[in-house]
């Protein structure tokens, strides 16, 4: 079996991220399916973009992970559903919009069947609850059903689950981070769970560089982190959580592989 990532692999000690060639590795004959809202659009666009898997393919509508623009990508639906597939590698990306912990996205049950199913399924919500005033402990309660259920559908599948981008948030909106130490904490996750901790590679970042359309601002360089969204470098860091849990999972990679560790 290749090791798709190598341990002693050069990284930036901060923000440690994968190759093309790894993340190719890694997804060889996988499928991977992401459900999750927006913040999770711009870690699906830049595992698509030309920085890894080069399988964006102009889908304009889609937006970049450099930039907050939604370009009708907004609801849950088709209008917001993508299935990209490299048949070269061979690998399958699926993102489908899904707002609220407590729902999933009716496109899963219309993909899957008893014998297609994903190897890999990351669970990201949860901003949205907190948007609509819910408290840390009832947004938990759904996250847990919400990948029970997806633990029960799909044993085979490895199934990481995401604590959320905190720029700022934790002050702006309180439930943030006691939400992310609950998913953190919590010692009842599937066999095959893991948890993909974005919190502490922007919990200390508080950049809003960009105006009410999305654009950066003059003179303030790339958009980095705002709010419940990681582009640019961050999100590319959050690939590499994700994909190298799956590696170690699947025996791809050793398990001494980097992660930032959880704030204290």
């Amino acid at each position: 079996m290749p090791r798709c990532l190598r341990a002693d692999a050069r990284r930036d000690a901060l923000l440690p991220r994968l190759t093309t060639d790894e993340a190719r590795c890694i997804l060889k004959r996988k499928w991977l399916y992401i459900i999750g809202d927006s913040s999770t659009r711009f870690l699906t666009a830049a595992l698509l973009s030309s920085s890894l898997l080069n399988l964006s393919r102009g889908d304009s509508h889609f937006g970049t992970f450099t930039e907050r623009k939604k370009l009708g990508c907004s609801n849950e639906g088709v209008e917001c559903l993508r299935e990209f597939v490299d048949f070269d590698v061979p690998l399958r990306v699926t993102f489908s919009f899904n707002a609220l912990a407590k729902s999933m996205p009716a496109n899963l049950a219309e993909l899957t069947s008893e014998a297609q199913q994903p190897d890999l399924i990351l669970f990201a919500t949860g901003a949205w609850d907190i948007y609509q005033h819910q408290t840390a402990k009832d947004t938990f309660a759904a996250v847990v059903d919400s990948v029970k259920q997806l633990e029960t559908t799909f044993p085979r599948a490895a199934l990481g689950v995401a604590t959320l981008v905190s720029c700022n948030h934790c002050q702006q909106h309180p439930a943030t981070c006691p939400l992310n130490r609950f998913i953190r904490n919590h010692k009842e996750w599937g066999p095959r769970t893991f948890i993909v901790d974005r919190e502490p590679s922007t919990v200390h970042e508080n950049v809003t560089q960009a105006n009410k359309e999305g654009d950066p601002l003059p003179g303030k360089g790339p958009l980095r982190c705002e709010g419940f969204h990681a582009y640019g470098d961050i999100a590319l860091h959050h690939l590499y959580l994700l994909l190298s849990q799956f590696a170690a999972e699947r025996q791809l990679a050793p398990r001494t592989a980097a992660v930032i560790a959880a704030p204290v």
